[in-house]
């Protein structure tokens, strides 16, 4: 069977297309150091401030992993540390300006790629689209 026939190949195919073009669009906006596990780190930093273990627990990613993640966005300026205030051994994560600046351009690229899936299906179309989408992804995190 041709990979891209079925269901787990086409959404493999698609997810690897959005990759890569997300990654072009940031590198063309002027942010050529981000990848997608990058922006899942900012994101859940943006709206709660924390430490890197709550965070990797949060992605399901090991400590190690969230580790190299964190200093390569602190190395490329979009977050930074500071002391926990009761406790001394941990840091607390948080966005710097190049951080916010660049989390508002991906919402704007977002709202761009939901544009463009609604002129390529149609309205209602995108809407049971993204309605099944979101009932896979929670049957697969309650799983």
């Amino acid at each position: 069977m041709n990979d891209e026939k079925n269901i787990s190949g086409l959404i493999h195919h698609l997810s690897r297309q959005l990759t890569n073009s997300s990654n072009q669009k940031w590198t063309d906006i002027g942010y050529p150091d981000i990848r997608t596990t990058h922006v899942s780190i900012l994101l859940r930093i943006e709206t709660k401030e924390n430490n890197h273990n709550i965070v990797a627990k949060q992605l399901g990613i090991s400590r190690q992993a969230i580790s190299k993640l964190k200093h390569e966005l602190i190395e490329n300026g979009y977050l930074m540390t500071s002391p926990t205030e009761n406790n001394k051994k941990s840091e607390t994560l948080s966005l710097t300006k190049k951080g916010r600046l660049f989390l508002d351009d991906f919402k704007k690229a977002n709202q761009d790629l939901e544009k463009a899936f609604i002129k390529i299906l149609s309205k209602d179309r995108f809407q049971e689209f993204k309605s099944a989408l979101l009932t896979l992804d929670n049957y697969f995190k309650t799983k």
